[in-house]
């Protein structure tokens, strides 16, 4: 899986880490999702808190039969501290709701 780490140093990417997606658009109808590190605000230090073992949740998704490829990121939450966003690359003719995946 590629993954597009930006404003960062590739050597202090770490799993785990907590990162923003920021959004690239590439054409009016294509936008690429890229993840910069996420700063502590009181320190400006890239903050490398474990919130969840990210890495776990795109390898479990990407066993899934109709997945692809995925990424999982970390999002605020109105009801947490973070959530956890999940885009999924389908195979070629496959769909998948929301439900079928949480089930899975």
């Amino acid at each position: 899986m590629m993954s597009n780490v930006v404003q960062c140093d590739p050597k202090s990417v770490v799993i785990g880490m907590e990162v923003e997606v920021v959004f690239e658009d590439w054409s009016k109808e294509i936008s690429i999702p890229k993840f910069r590190p996420k700063h502590n605000k009181k320190n400006n230090e890239v903050n490398k808190t474990v919130v969840c073992l990210i890495c776990e949740i795109e390898r479990v998704i990407n066993t899934h039969h109709k997945a692809l490829d995925s990424a999982a990121i970390g999002v605020p939450s109105e009801i947490s501290e973070n959530e956890v966003l999940a885009v999924v690359i389908l195979r070629e003719g496959e769909k998948l709701n929301p439900e079928e995946l949480l089930d899975f």
